[in-house]
């Protein structure tokens, strides 16, 4: 099942598009699990903790005006604008401590275990990364996402990280493809 939302307009041979398409990876994790569906009813989110009393970050996922503007080559310019928002749904929701963007290529849709989950977060590079100082709303502007310059579609992963009681991580896991115009 997968989540598009596209609006596009060409002006002077370039694509504007506000566009953004959402693919669940559908498998269960071999680990435990903490499932959170995207605020308009979209696939949930690939989670997993080693510890099962290590819960994962829990976000639900919007887009806040994303508009990714393309040349005639289907190349992202600098004049693209908006945000992937991550907001926790209750005030007893479990934030994260930090998070990674990442280029991901052909990684979308496998069956992650915990411990590739982990090996990803820890050892990949990351195209942005940050702490999270509260619980509160992540705004992810689209650059932090390495778009620009790059060729629609592209895929990327964004992982949140949360420190459990165990003193291991919990992650929670969202894959975005970004299309080109049709």
């Amino acid at each position: 099942m997968s989540l598009l939302h596209r609006s596009c307009l060409c002006a002077r041979g370039a694509w504007l598009c506000g566009i953004g398409l959402w693919l669940g990876c559908g498998s269960t994790p071999t680990s435990t699990t903490n499932e959170t569906a995207g605020r308009d009813g979209s696939p949930p989110t690939v989670s997993a903790s080693a510890v099962a009393g290590d819960a994962s970050p829990s976000y639900l996922w919007s887009f806040d005006n994303l508009r990714l503007l393309v040349d005639a080559n289907l190349v992202i310019q600098d004049s693209s604008s908006g945000n992937i928002v991550l907001q926790l749904p209750h005030s007893n929701s479990l934030p994260g401590d930090e998070w990674k963007t990442f280029d991901a290529g052909g990684s979308c849709c496998q069956q992650y275990t915990y411990s590739e989950l982990d090996s990803l977060y820890q050892t990949a590079t990351p195209a942005a990364s940050d702490r999270i100082s509260e619980a509160s709303d992540l705004v992810l502007s689209w650059r932090l996402f390495g778009l620009l310059g790059k060729t629609v579609p592209t895929k990327r992963t964004l992982i949140v990280k949360r420190r459990g009681g165990s003193g291991r991580p919990a992650y929670a896991l969202f894959d975005f493809v970004f299309p080109g115009p049709q």
